[in-house]
């Protein structure tokens, strides 16, 4: 697109920035801010053996 000699190696650079940055993001947030998807005390058993 922007670049005629390899868009492709252009893309996996920008997926690999924006992968960094989402980690560095997440990193920042605190963790009560943190969207969770479970429960934080959960207990370690999966739920079919409850």
């Amino acid at each position: 697109m922007f670049l005629d000699g390899a868009p492709s190696s252009l893309g996996g650079v920008i997926a690999l920035f924006f992968v960094f940055g989402v980690i560095w993001l997440m990193g920042k947030i605190p963790e009560s801010k943190r969207p969770l998807p479970l429960p934080p005390r959960r207990p370690l058993e999966p739920p079919y053996l409850a």
